[in-house]
């Protein structure tokens, strides 16, 4: 006798359907999600019934029910034989209903999403962690995604283009092209229904949207080195799927199009560092890429601005090649009024501090020792005497790390070589051929360190 799963070859679209429908059914079935309002059973036996209006005989009701009683016996009892067993026939009825008649398709697909992010609420970050493989590193990041998570709204689906779609938002975007096959198959991966890298994704898309334009953080976790393909490109998937609300809120903010530009625009440049220093794609630095697309870092006059409260970080990117932009008291008050049309903490009209507000430089270039290496006409000399009447506060984590480099080390590297490298053999085997690069390498050959002091200029707030 043939069973309605043995039809499954001869009907995929029905079998796919089915299967969803009946993993999401089963995983929200020991939850109160099942009776929670307009019960999720209710919405089954319309599906079953074509949606053919709000009556449905209470005969079915009953037998779903039934089944559910029937699978949860076998849960506690421990009983895997049972349990699988009742996930079967439930997979028998909801094919047969397909099988009988083709208007359930329809009204399944229409339910299906809802259920299956039901499904995933019941996930806990330690699911998500087992089902994974992450060790005790992720567990801060995945328990406060869990904790931060919205407990009845909607998470947002990420959606994110195909096809020539997709290359063109990674050509927008700056992502080397070498990359993009990658990426692509990373999408596909991370937004599959079944995967639980999805309840990762939605939480992250959800806090990057709920927090965009304030201070406060979106948690970050570690750089997933040791895990496939899927982890590796997480963050840049994610910031692919938000990319269309950043510029939505640019644009509420009328943060200019060059400006937004080039401040998403970072993604693809941190990603193409990597790949400059490694031969290979790869997103390190996605807590920084993630203030930009929480509309915290933008790009402005060749700089990365850091908005806080009380404060604007400033740093000075690879790419700032020439370095033209001289960060005088001038320059300072075009940070402050741009950053002021910024919502919440950067509002108009909110007053920031009593007394002084300070647009603050934090960079490798501030080393007096530069002025050792370089020309008083050059450029980075230039730089400098836009702060040089400014306070200045002396480098506070000169410690070297287990590879024999400082920060300020490794920035002097990226900025004089557009690179990451590993360790200190590394960065002392570069070939030198600008005047920079000269400057770097010959400071670390002495047995030097570089350092990142910082300097600013203060803000009256208003």
């Amino acid at each position: 006798m043939t069973s309605a799963l043995d039809a499954t070859d001869s009907a995929p679209a029905h079998a796919e359907l089915a299967r969803r429908t009946v993993n999401a059914l089963v995983r929200i079935a020991h939850t109160d999600d099942w009776a929670k309002g307009m019960s999720i059973h209710y919405y089954l036996m319309l599906a079953l019934h074509a949606g053919r209006g709000a009556y449905v005989d209470r005969a079915p009701l009953l037998w779903i029910d039934k089944w559910r009683q029937r699978w949860m016996a076998a849960r506690e009892e421990g009983d895997q034989a049972a349990v699988a067993a009742e996930k079967r026939y439930l997979h028998e009825q909801v094919l047969a209903a397909l099988g009988n008649d083709p208007g359930v398709q329809g009204e399944l697909w229409s339910r299906l999403p809802g259920w299956e992010q039901q499904g995933r609420r019941t996930l806990t970050a330690s699911d998500v962690r087992k089902a994974l493989g992450l060790d005790e590193e992720f567990r801060a990041w995945t328990e406060a995604l869990e904790a931060a998570g919205p407990r009845f709204d909607p998470l947002p689906v990420p959606d994110i283009p195909e096809g020539d779609e997709l290359i063109a938002l990674m050509e927008e975007l700056g992502i080397p092209r070498e990359d993009h096959a990658d990426i692509a198959a990373a999408v596909d991966a991370l937004t599959d229904v079944d995967s639980p890298w999805l309840w990762l994704l939605e939480r992250t898309l959800w806090l990057i949207r709920s927090r965009m334009g304030s201070s406060l953080s979106v948690p970050v976790g570690p750089f997933m080195s040791s895990h496939d393909a899927d982890g590796w490109w997480f963050y840049v998937v994610a910031f692919l799927a938000a990319a269309p609300k950043v510029r939505e809120f640019h644009r509420s903010t009328e943060v200019p199009e060059e400006i937004s530009a080039a401040s998403l625009g970072v993604l693809g440049e941190k990603i193409a560092l990597h790949r400059t220093g490694a031969g290979y794609g790869a997103l390190v630095q996605h807590d920084f890429v993630m203030g930009v697309f929480c509309g915290r870092i933008y790009r402005l006059e060749q700089l990365d601005c850091v908005a806080w409260n009380e404060e604007v970080d400033v740093y000075v990117p690879h790419t700032a090649h020439p370095l033209t932009t001289v960060p005088d008291q001038a320059w300072a008050d075009r940070v402050h009024a741009f950053l002021r049309r910024l919502p919440r903490e950067y509002g108009r009209g909110v007053q920031w501090k009593e007394g002084a507000f300070t647009i603050r430089v934090d960079s490798w270039l501030l080393d007096p020792a530069l002025n050792d290496y370089l020309p008083e006409d050059h450029e980075l000399r230039r730089f400098l005497a836009g702060l040089g009447s400014s306070r200045r506060r002396p480098d506070r984590h000169i410690a070297q790390d287990q590879c024999g480099l400082t920060g300020g080390d490794r920035e002097a590297i990226q900025y004089a070589f557009g690179r990451y490298v590993g360790d200190l053999g590394d960065a002392l085997s570069l070939i030198a051929e600008t005047d920079v690069q000269h400057a770097v390498l010959a400071h670390l050959r002495a047995g030097q360190h570089w350092t990142r002091p910082a300097a600013g200029h203060s803000i009256t707030a208003y």
